[in-house]
């Protein structure tokens, strides 16, 4: 299923609609994803939650970033995260 994924990686719509086919897609898509790039800081509670193995994290688009949200990002990814941008 990666493989398929792999695939779908140019196609953002795609990829949706292959996550909300089914449950299991939907959190197989979460696994998948490597890249991360919320709008906004107060998103990343949740975000964290679901996507737990994210290897980049781009925070460009959040313009205010507090100190507790990078504590949480710390937390969350201190095994996976590779890349954090801040600009």
């Amino acid at each position: 299923m990666f493989v398929i994924l792999d695939f779908l990686e140019t196609a953002l719509l795609d990829k949706k609609s292959f996550s909300l086919t089914c449950k299991w897609f939907y959190s197989l898509e979460a696994k998948h994803r490597r890249l991360l790039r919320p709008l906004r800081a107060k998103h990343l509670p949740a975000l964290a939650a679901r996507y737990s193995s994210e290897m980049e994290l781009d925070l460009s688009l959040c313009p205010h970033v507090e100190d507790d949200l990078l504590a949480l990002v710390a937390g969350t990814y201190a095994a996976t995260l590779r890349q954090l941008d801040l600009l």
